[in-house]
């Protein structure tokens, strides 16, 4: 590289310098190139922020052939039986390693040469158990329940890159086997990452017949016809975009060089997937009112919300995050603390056009951020109809009495709304 081409590269340099990259990279490319771990550690050096999050399929499926176990798989999610938990834990355990191995090579005369990357690595994701799916037990399968953001954060402001694995532990300390993709996602969503990288095979995408080089989120999942093999993983990527990530690079780690081709020249080599402005998620202001009233007053009339007048709404405003798409307002929700440890969730709004996707999860996932950022240590629901959701989304039934007093005094018997609460 001449002194010409590396001032090329210098404004994608200083346009990524301290941005937090989540990158996904799967089992079959664990030991398959050196240059793609000599690529992360160039792009730590250069400043981002990494956590790379790695799967190990192929290396588990490997070790349960050589003990005579077949992998099994329902709805395209692997069951993972007690006899099979060994040998999750074994290759999670060995990829992890080998990882870490590869990212402290310091050889002179190679791209790791001085590189002294300090990796970490932590139990930052917990699981619960998938359950029952269709009649079929999953077993010790999961899916990620939530994202200790707060301990990565300082291991990365420490200029630490992060490696995470896809296992996650419950409460009960047990591990749950999770899905990589779910995992990456997560992670890039909780942290509020601006790029998520998934490395795989099939990127550039091919779609409605053409090369997909870069498409808006929205676009995307409007034009999506399916969510079945790589499209799968487009409807992800338009997903996560939605969540508040800016960007979703789905990139062919077979390609030498792909990390940085991608990252650091003009046109790029993947297909990218980006949040567009008439996408987003945002703290409500008093010019919102109006569309606000709008939004919720469907559940209003049917009786799920309380009625809102434009009086209580003006001196409310503040407490409402709304989605808003093309100028119009598609989804809010609502926090309001109760005291200093503990907050109420209210008025989660989804438009009907929007209904059934991950918008609603979004939004309460948004409000949990926020309340742990103010040091609330707990938040609470009250509902008639979404009982169900919010269990899904990690909240326990409780009782009236349990209410912070605050808001106990306040309760409409009436209405006799299910109490929900979740620790934070």
């Amino acid at each position: 590289m001449n002194s010409q081409d590396f001032r090329a590269i210098a404004p994608y340099i200083h346009a990524h310098r301290n941005k937090r990259v989540v990158i996904m990279l799967p089992g079959e490319a664990i030991g398959a190139t050196d240059s793609l771990i000599a690529d992360v550690a160039l792009l730590h050096a250069l400043g981002l922020n990494i956590v790379l999050v790695h799967g190990y399929r192929p290396q588990l499926d490997a070790l349960m052939a050589q003990n005579g176990l077949r992998p099994e798989f329902h709805n395209q999610r692997r069951i993972t039986p007690a006899d099979a938990q060994p040998h999750v834990l074994a290759a999670a355990g060995a990829t992890r390693l080998q990882l870490e191995a590869a990212l402290s090579q310091g050889l002179p005369n190679t791209p790791m040469a001085h590189a002294k990357i300090r990796v970490v690595s932590g139990n930052f994701v917990q699981a619960r158990p998938l359950g029952v799916m269709d009649g079929v037990d999953m077993q010790h399968t999961g899916t990620v329940r939530s994202v200790d953001r707060r301990a990565i954060e300082r291991h990365l402001a420490a200029n630490d890159l992060v490696l995470v694995s896809c296992l996650g532990h419950s409460a009960t300390g047990e591990m749950f086997n999770l899905r990589l993709h779910e995992v990456a996602q997560k992670l890039a969503i909780n942290l509020e990452a601006d790029k998520l990288i998934v490395l795989g095979k099939h990127w550039p995408a091919q779609f409605a017949g053409e090369l997909l080089r870069e498409i808006a989120a929205g676009e995307l999942l409007s034009a999506l016809p399916n969510r079945e093999g790589p499209n799968e993983i487009l409807g992800l990527a338009g997903d996560t975009c939605q969540a508040g990530v800016e960007r979703v690079h789905l990139l062919n780690w077979r390609q030498d060089g792909v990390l940085l081709d991608e990252l650091l020249t003009r046109d790029g080599v993947g297909t990218l997937v980006y949040r567009t402005a008439y996408e987003r998620l945002r703290q409500a202001t008093a010019a919102d009112i109006g569309n606000l009233m709008d939004l919720l007053k469907p559940m209003e009339q049917a009786g799920w919300l309380v009625k809102r007048e434009p009086e209580r709404l003006e001196t409310e405003v503040s407490n409402f995050y709304v989605v808003e798409r093309d100028g119009s307002l598609i989804g809010c929700a609502a926090l309001y603390a109760l005291d200093d440890q503990h907050a109420e969730i209210a008025c989660v709004a989804v438009h009907p056009d929007y209904q059934g996707g991950d918008l609603g999860d979004n939004l309460l996932a948004r409000l949990e951020r926020e309340a742990r950022s103010r040091g609330i240590q707990q938040v609470w629901v009250l509902t008639t109809v979404a009982e169900h959701w919010f269990q899904e989304q990690g909240f326990k039934p409780a009782q009236v009495a349990d209410l912070p007093d605050s808001r106990q005094a306040l309760y409409n018997y009436q209405r006799a709304s299910k109490v929900l609460t979740k620790p934070l």
